[in-house]
């Protein structure tokens, strides 16, 4: 494993995985003080990891896992977009969302 990030992630929800797991880029993408590309890839890049690790149990092949922080953070904002996504109005000058099945 070769993201401690992800190793963390892995050992934080009890599951392990030995697979190598690549994190590309870094943040800022999007306009935030918080590292939420980075944080969207190592949280992609665990689960692709885990589902690497089955493959391997099922197959015996061994996969590596590359995650771009770019696409991570894109993949964030991409729901946003969807048409059955609205943003309600907000309390107290904060800001919220919410799904609509309309």
């Amino acid at each position: 494993m070769a993201d401690a990030r992800v190793a963390a992630l892995l050992t934080e929800v009890g599951a392990t995985a030995v697979v190598d797991v690549a994190i590309e880029g870094r943040d800022p993408v999007l306009a935030s003080r918080l590292p939420v590309g980075e944080a969207g890839a190592v949280a992609i890049g665990a689960g692709a990891a885990l589902a690497a690790e089955i493959w391997r149990n099922r197959t015996g092949e061994e996969q590596s896992v590359r995650v771009g922080v770019d696409a991570a953070a894109g993949s964030l904002i991409s729901l946003l977009l969807h048409p059955h996504w609205v943003l309600p109005p907000a309390p107290f000058g904060t800001h919220g969302a919410a799904w609509s099945d309309g």
